[in-house]
Parts: C-alpha cells; sequence; structure tokens
C-alpha cells in the first residue's frame, strides 16, 4: 500500500523484525512476571508492573500516534 523510491531488501526486514521483537519482548518483561529477557537465566529484573505499567502503556500509546500520523501523511502524499 505504502511504496517508497526503492525495493525494501532482506537487510531491512531482519532489523524491522528483530527490533520489534526485542522492544515487544522488553516491554512484555516490565508487565509479566513469566517472560525471561535474560533466558537462559530465570532472572527478570525488569519486572515491576506497580510502578512500569503507565509508562509502558504511554509509550505504546504514543508510539500508535506516531505510526498513524505517519501512516496517513504518506498515503496522502501518495495520492497527490
Amino acid at each position: 500500500m505504502i511504496e517508497g523510491g526503492g525495493e525494501l531488501g532482506l537487510r531491512s526486514y531482519l532489523l524491522a523484525s528483530s527490533s520489534g521483537t526485542s522492544l515487544h519482548v522488553l516491554l512484555d518483561a516490565t508487565m509479566y512476571s513469566d517472560v525471561k529477557p535474560l533466558w537462559p537465566s530465570p532472572l527478570n529484573p525488569i519486572y515491576d508492573p506497580g510502578s512500569l505499567a503507565g509508562p509502558v502503556y504511554a509509550f505504546c500509546g504514543i508510539s500508535l500516534l506516531a505510526g498513524l500520523i505517519m501512516y496517513v501523511l504518506l498515503v496522502g502524499r501518495k495520492t497527490d
């Protein structure tokens, strides 16, 4: 749907998938005790749902809004 000027290569897909997966695990590790970001170690030093839930949800909401704005701008530019 959104096409840039050039082709995206394997490197772009690998970078996007690995950074997205890592960020997802780190965000989940702050709120869920069963997530082990340092696997195979059973430790989760960033687990603190009481104080980190608000900032994590705020980050996700701001990211959603930023993504929607970028999407609308790119689609609007494409139709001009």
